[in-house]
């Protein structure tokens, strides 16, 4: 079944819990201070989208497809984007709050993320290869069997990770940000 197509469309502060958003295919669309809140976005598409200003919180995401999204000052509050449809997956989170959503197994090669809340998110196993992680605070974040070579963690924060239990390869971290690689170690560090 061929789902409907919407291309150019342009939505601003519409509350999608009440007006549902039609299920389809949303090519160069923007959402301004949306609320998708909870929704069911299960099937859609979103191509060359901007979301900025939104909250997609707990929304469900299974085989919903984001090719080349961004999401700008965005709420995306416990979303398992490892429901996604994986084919074209790209994001950008610029100035968003992840916290406690999750990203277990999927490739996110293509993707960036700047000043972004990642608390409690989990990266488990997941493919985060040459990311530029700008200003990102990790606090309580799961980096675990990661690929991580030529990722950048430099300008971000309160990461903690094992670096015998992820792949590390010109991984690039701040003199600060080396204390997140030896926690398990449970050493004293001084200043």
């Amino acid at each position: 079944m061929q789902l409907p197509f919407f291309e150019q469309r342009t939505e601003k502060g519409i509350n999608f819990q009440q007006h549902p958003l039609p299920k389809g295919e949303y090519e160069d669309c923007q959402f301004f201070q949306c609320n998708f809140e909870g929704l069911d976005l299960s099937g859609f598409r979103f191509t060359n989208c901007l979301f900025k200003d939104c909250n997609l919180s707990l929304t469900q995401v299974h085989q919903t497809a984001f090719r080349s999204v961004c999401f700008d000052s965005c709420k995306l509050l416990g979303v398992h984007f490892e429901d996604t449809n994986p084919f074209g997956l790209e994001f950008q989170f610029l100035n968003c709050q992840l916290n406690n959503s999750s990203f277990i197994g999927i490739s996110l090669v293509d993707s960036r993320f700047e000043r972004c809340l990642l608390h409690q998110v989990d990266f488990t196993e997941s493919d985060l290869r040459k990311i530029h992680f700008a200003n990102c605070d990790f606090e309580g974040a799961h980096l675990e069997h990661c690929q991580l070579q030529e990722t950048d963690f430099r300008s971000s924060f309160n990461y903690k990770l094992d670096p015998s239990q992820n792949k590390l390869k010109k991984t690039r971290f701040s003199q600060d940000g080396v204390k997140g690689l030896l926690t398990q170690f449970d050493l004293l560090i001084s200043d």
